[in-house]
């Protein structure tokens, strides 16, 4: 599947007493509305940054479209449905420190 890539980013930050600390921002997505049943939210991309004690740096997500795609048991096929998704970083799935949501479309427009 080809198609748009996105682009998300976000600030992190070392919580860690630890000199050179390696934190990992994880990017979880999630449709807020899909027609089929789905996971809340699911791991699409993470990245890596070393960082000092307090410091802050910004990381940014490129994500292709098939990173929102789902097979639809209908067509057989991959889609991606337009509308509302909801994106949320943070260092674990139970530890998310940004929560927003984005809406998306699926003609390129957003």
């Amino acid at each position: 599947m080809s198609g748009k890539r996105r682009k998300f980013s976000a600030s992190i930050t070392a919580r860690v007493a630890v000199d050179a600390a390696r934190e990992v921002a994880q990017l979880y997505v999630g449709d807020v509305a899909s027609s089929l049943v789905r996971p809340e939210l699911g791991l699409k991309a993470f990245e890596k940054a070393s960082l000092k004690p307090g410091e802050s740096a910004p990381v940014e997500f490129t994500l292709g479209e098939d990173a929102l795609a789902y097979c639809d048991d209908q067509p057989g096929a991959w889609v991606v449905e337009p509308g509302r998704f909801a994106k949320a970083v943070g260092a674990s799935s139970r530890d998310t420190r940004l929560r927003e949501h984005v809406e998306l479309s699926v003609d390129g427009s957003d």
